[in-house]
């Protein structure tokens, strides 16, 4: 059995990271999207959100292969108790695949309006590890 991919809607759709947190480089990966899921904007904070909605609902996100056991430890550490990690079917321009999203928990804190990810970029990707990547140095 092949071990399921990660699809990520948010600050680990960028590689430097994606390959940062899972301390694994060169990963392959490729857009994709997930149907039947919502991603929303967090009160205070420069990540997002997601999770199931309703049918007709999608996010487009990136799907990345290959990870290692210690890769998937360490996003469970870094996405913490906030974010359960789910299996689901994404589709990607060459079909189905089976990967694991990492859905929010506290519906309280989630915003009406969706993430964004340009103003992500622009704002707080220089400055993310810094503010939410302490336990990044610790390698397995």
């Amino acid at each position: 059995m092949t071990t399921p991919h990660c699809f990520s809607y948010g600050s680990l759709m960028f590689r430097e990271i994606m390959e940062a947190v899972a301390d694994q480089r060169d990963l392959r990966n490729e857009p994709a999207s997930l149907i039947a899921w919502q991603r929303f904007a967090i009160r205070e904070a420069s990540y997002p959100a997601a999770c199931p909605s309703r049918l007709d609902a999608s996010i487009q996100g990136i799907l990345w292969f290959d990870l290692s056991e210690s890769a998937w430890k360490r996003l469970d550490a870094f996405e913490g108790q906030a974010y359960r990690r789910v299996l689901v079917e994404v589709r990607t321009e060459v079909g189905t695949h089976s990967a694991w999203v990492y859905e929010f928990l506290d519906q309280a804190l989630m915003l009406s309006s969706d993430w964004d990810e340009a103003g992500f970029r622009a704002q707080h990707l220089a400055s993310f590890f810094q503010q939410h990547g302490g336990h990044l140095a610790a390698r397995e």
